[in-house]
């Protein structure tokens, strides 16, 4: 009040004498009441009264929007249609609203315990809070999972600790699958946890998450298992912070990329030597046997002629040098393994091939050996591959994690040929 009484301080018209001239234009246009009579001084009165209600009405919803409360109704003299009070409403209003930001921009920010006393007065702020986190996320799903987090640390004496969790875990599930499903763990943990009074609720029936939105999340059938059993888990914990914490880390392996396992059978290995040694030491004699040739004719002779032939001996090694220099053979592969409408190229076809060949996962230094040796880019050969799929599969065949590449297993088994 004392703002708005400054920012009339140097005008001819201060405030008080500004209400009244409101009041006299009610009093006389609206009730033709007389100047001077009782109920033209009683409208005076009224109209102040009403003045100092949609003060405090103004500043209280002045606060509720910077604090995040639901706004109040105000009741004003613009309601009125009075032509001459118009422009002496624009001007009050406008003087107003400027005393109000003035105090606003003075005003602290709420302390954390205060933050927690204000969601306790209003049990729907949170919606407010939330909604204004979704319009403001940015494809940042750490930092938002971070602070959702937050938020329900704020709201951990109301009921609504549960919604936050599943409203932010289905925002997410387009952007971190992995978030996502931590978020949901966080909401069972919560949800499982005694009442105030100390009791569990047995009988109480979950939030699910959409089975189309785990399938999108977990494509295959094995990972939607698992995380299934994380959570039956979780529900029987009755918000065990172990078993939570246990929880977290499963599902954080949930997206663990799992290589195969390569196993050496000494014996097999044993097997394969004793089964080809008369090959290799027949291989050995002949190779002694070509060394030893060269040596006997030196010996023989010791003519001009044989320095004469030895350009022609030293062909022989440069013809198998060349040999060896050669670029590798293009990768042959049958592009008929796939379905026919997908109509990949053979250089397609073999990288598929070699990604299942090596369960599913190459490192991009070995994606680009491959396309280098069939004379493509790696990243336009992935492209391609991914174009011709994504009709069937309705999502990215191969996607790059990291320095690695993956193939989701149950995407290949679709396009793939019997």
């Amino acid at each position: 009040m004392a703002q708005l009484e400054n920012l009339y301080y140097n005008l001819s018209n201060p405030l008080n004498g500004h209400i009244n001239q409101l009041g006299d234009i009610i009093a006389r246009k609206r009730f033709r009441f007389r100047n001077g009579s009782f109920n033209y001084k009683n409208t005076i009165e009224e109209t102040r009264r009403n003045f100092h209600v949609i003060i405090f009405y103004s500043v209280d919803n002045a606060l509720r929007q910077r604090y995040r409360f639901p706004l109040k109704q105000i009741n004003s003299f613009g309601d009125m249609d009075i032509t001459e009070l118009k422009i002496p409403i624009q001007e009050l209003r406008a003087r107003l609203q400027n005393a109000i930001d003035f105090a606003l921009s003075k005003s602290n920010p709420l302390s954390e315990e205060a933050d927690r006393q204000l969601n306790g007065l209003g049990t729907s702020r949170w919606h407010l809070l939330l909604d204004d986190m979704k319009a403001a996320y940015d494809g940042n799903s750490a930092a938002f999972a971070e602070a959702i987090k937050q938020l329900a640390q704020r709201n951990m004496a109301l009921t609504a600790v549960e919604g936050i969790f599943t409203e932010s875990a289905r925002l997410l599930a387009g952007d971190s699958k992995k978030e996502a499903l931590a978020l949901y763990a966080h909401y069972l943990h919560e949800a499982t946890k005694p009442n105030e009074r100390g009791f569990f609720d047995t009988g109480k029936s979950y939030k699910v998450v959409a089975k189309k939105l785990l399938k999108n999340v977990l494509p295959t059938k094995e990972l939607l298992e698992s995380y299934e059993a994380i959570c039956e888990r979780l529900k029987s914990s009755k918000g065990d912070k172990q078993i939570f914490e246990k929880a977290l880390a499963e599902i954080e392996g949930l997206f663990v990329v799992k290589r195969k396992k390569i196993e050496i059978n000494s014996e097999s290995i044993q097997g394969i030597q004793s089964k080809h040694s008369a090959t290799v030491d027949l291989l050995n004699q002949y190779l002694q046997e070509e060394e030893e040739a060269p040596k006997a004719a030196a010996k023989k002779t010791e003519k001009p002629a044989i320095v004469a032939a030895a350009p022609q001996e030293e062909k022989k090694p440069k013809k198998t040098a060349e040999k060896s220099e050669k670029p590798a053979k293009k990768a042959e592969t049958k592009a008929a393994n796939f379905l026919p409408e997908l109509g990949l190229t053979q250089p397609q076809a073999a990288l598929l091939l070699l990604f299942a060949e090596n369960g599913y996962t190459l490192s991009a230094a070995q994606v680009d050996a491959f396309a280098k040796v069939q004379g493509l880019m790696s990243a336009p050969l992935i492209e391609a591959i991914n174009e011709a799929c994504y009709e069937i599969i309705d999502d990215l065949l191969i996607e790059k994690e990291g320095s690695d590449c993956t193939i989701n297993p149950s995407y290949y088994a679709q396009l793939a040929k019997g």
